[in-house]
């Protein structure tokens, strides 16, 4: 788990606190390797991981979970309950959307993208059908497979973990990775840690 959070911790561009990140860094070293890239990335590019974000649809947590009967706001905005929420209705829409799709649909809403529920003038058809997503839903995908693509490489090398202190002399694990350094040490400032050298 280590490895997850001082990850997460080098990419934390808004300063979360790091304590309110460990739950997450947890759930998602849980998962499958192949997973714990997407939901890095995934969380990544929806909210930069900040577990109280909400967006003007309603979307709340650092997986941006829709509302829904079946979760409270509460477990929506606990970034480790969400990566299980996640999870599932990621699957649900993968299987119903396809690998081609499921994130755009994530970003769009399910129905909107994959039942074709845009505007016809404003939609492409693919040959079976259905209407395909809006370039900024599908641009999302890009990000999120572009960013996925960036922290497996990043997950299968080897990089030194800084060593960083919160204001009370807690550590925290920040990742320095390949030509991030500078970046990691600003995320790091920003999140009220203080980083000694490599």
């Amino acid at each position: 788990m280590i490895r997850i959070l001082a990850l997460v911790l080098a990419l934390n561009s808004y300063g979360v606190e790091p304590s309110q990140l460990v739950g997450f860094a947890a759930a998602v070293d849980d998962l499958p390797p192949g997973k714990q890239a997407l939901f890095l990335a995934l969380a990544w590019t929806e909210t930069d991981f900040r577990p109280d974000a909400v967006s003007h649809a309603g979307a709340m947590g650092i997986l941006q979970l829709m509302p829904s009967d079946d979760y409270t706001p509460d477990e929506a905005h606990d970034p480790e309950v969400a990566v299980g929420l996640a999870r599932t209705e990621l699957a649900r829409w993968r299987a119903q959307c396809g690998p081609d799709w499921y994130l755009a649909a994530w970003n769009a809403g399910f129905r909107r993208c994959c039942q074709g529920w845009y505007i016809e003038k404003r939609a492409h058809t693919k040959p079976d059908g259905w209407f395909q997503c809006e370039p900024e839903h599908r641009s999302f995908q890009e990000k999120v497979e572009r960013r996925r693509r960036i922290v497996s490489r990043w997950l299968s090398l080897d990089w030194p973990i800084a060593d960083c202190f919160d204001n009370d002399g807690q550590p925290w694990p920040v990742a320095v990775l390949p030509g991030q350094s500078r970046k990691a040490q600003e995320n790091a400032n920003r999140a009220g840690l203080t980083c000694g050298p490599e």
